[in-house]
């Protein structure tokens, strides 16, 4: 799904990439044809645990993942 690095996303879908890659975005708050559109392209995954950025969709963002995203922790390292 290369096409999902390289195709244009309206601002509503630009936006909802981010949202979900912050890990804070409740999947009811999301538009649903943003998100299909995200999982066509293969830039989102759905787990049972919710929405996620896929390998491609975080090579999109540029690799460059909050914390909570990526599932590492905010609290600092003893």
């Amino acid at each position: 799904m290369a096409n999902g690095l390289l195709a244009a996303l309206s601002p509503s879908e630009d936006a909802t990439l981010h949202r979900i890659a912050s890990g804070g975005a409740h999947p009811k708050s999301l538009r649903e044809s943003d998100v299909a559109r995200l999982k066509r392209l293969g830039l989102v995954e759905q787990s049972r645990m919710g929405l996620s950025l896929s390998l491609i969709g975080q090579q999109r963002l540029g690799g460059t993942l909050p914390p909570a995203a990526t599932g590492e922790s905010l609290l600092p390292s003893r």
